[in-house]
Parts: structure tokens; sequence; C-alpha cells
């Protein structure tokens, strides 16, 4: 969505989701929910709001969303468990945030941002950095809360395959978003629930700053990951 000098881009997954193997109903799903996150960010944008604002709030309402893989619709670790990450940018002062191995914290971005502006580093992890969100005010939930059955569905598939990744071409993903707010700042954002059957403690590239993502006023603002050993 453009409007004069605002703008603001997202994407709901930077694995590949075939148009031929998703029935009418489920593309509809899936297009809601990234017109979802639209609105959700571009509202903002247009009420004056900052970069930072629109990417988190665009990034959060895909985390909420079951379909896509970050916060509720995170995949399984090859262990059975949900292990999330995050990382936010702001282009105007080049400050960045990013946060990894989260269990409990219901909105992964959220907490990227309050490392950036409340901590003195760029990138905490595990239980210091949940104990940041508690301290924050964020929402906490019971693991459980990220459970869905068509991940664990996956998780189980993979599990029989070779290398522990479920076949060729399950949905997968990680979220972004790239904004451009009135003052001519840009933030970036991302959040993943990393690959599927990943080991337990695996980190990747969406919470490397330069990597998942990257925000500069004088030259871009990127979120784009894939495979992060690659």
């Amino acid at each position: 969505m453009v409007e004069g000098k605002i703008t603001l881009v997202i994407h709901g997954g930077a694995g590949t989701i075939l148009r031929e193997n998703l029935s009418p109903e489920m593309r509809e799903k899936y297009l809601a929910g990234l017109n979802d996150s639209l609105l959700a960010g571009y509202t903002l944008l247009k009420q004056g709001g900052s970069a930072l604002d629109a990417v988190e709030a665009a990034v959060n309402s895909m985390e909420d969303n079951y379909l896509f893989n970050a916060g509720k619709g995170a995949v399984f670790t090859k262990g059975g468990k949900n292990e999330l990450e995050a990382s936010i940018m702001d282009g105007s002062n080049l400050k960045a945030g990013a946060c990894t191995l989260l269990t409990t914290v219901k909105n992964p971005i959220s907490l990227a941002r309050q490392v950036m502006v409340q901590s003195p580093h760029n990138f905490l992890g595990g239980e210091a950095a949940e104990q940041l969100a508690n301290k924050s005010g964020l929402d906490i939930v019971e693991p459980k809360y990220f459970f869905t059955e068509h991940r664990w569905k996956q998780h189980l598939s993979g599990l029989e395959s070779p290398g522990n990744e479920p076949p060729a071409p399950a949905p997968k993903g990680t979220v972004g978003a790239v904004a451009l707010d009135q003052f001519g700042n840009i933030a970036t954002a991302t959040s993943t629930g990393g690959k599927t059957n990943k080991w337990d403690g695996r980190i990747g590239d969406t919470p490397m700053i330069g990597a998942g993502t990257y925000a500069d006023n004088e030259t871009c603002g990127v979120s784009g990951t894939g495979d992060g050993e690659v």
C-alpha cells in the first residue's frame, strides 16, 4: 500500500506455499490474514504513526494468526517445542533489537522492540529475554498457546522423513514488514518460529541484524529470510 510518502510492505512467509496445494477456502484465509496485517500497520501510518509502530502492528497481526509461522502458528522443534525469534530495526538511528529462544512470549516482535529501547544490548535470548518481556508488561502465555494441529502434523510427518523435514511443499515461512512513515523514517520487523524440526536451541537468520532485518533511512529497509543455514 502506498499513499504519498507513506508505504507499508509485508510478507507472510519466506517459504513456498503453492497455490495449487491450497483449497479456495484456505487461500481466502491467507489473503484475509495478509489484509488484516496490512490494515493494522497502514492505519497507524495514515494516522501519523511512526514506521516502528506500523511494522510492529503489522507483524503482531500475523503473529496472532495461526496460519503464519510466527507466534501462534509457529512450527515445532525436533523435541516438540515452539521456540520463537524476532528482530526490529529503526532506520532513523540504526538502533535495533532482537530476541530468540522464546517459549512464553505471545508477540516476539514486541519484545524485540523492548530489547532495542530498554536494554543496552541488541540481542537477548531465552530466560533473560522472557524476563524483560514480563517486566515490560508484554503478554506472557503458557507454551501450549502456540500449539496448532496442522503444525503438529507437519512435525510428526517430518520426524518420519529424511532430515526430519516434512515432505515438500509443506507451508512454511517467516513473516515481516517494512514501512516508510510521513517523516521519511524507515523501519523493519521480522518474526518466525524457525524451521520445522530444527534442533532445540537452534537460532536462525531472522534475529540477526543485517541478515533477517535491516533498515537505514539513507539506503533501504529489508525484511527477508529463508533457510538460515544456507
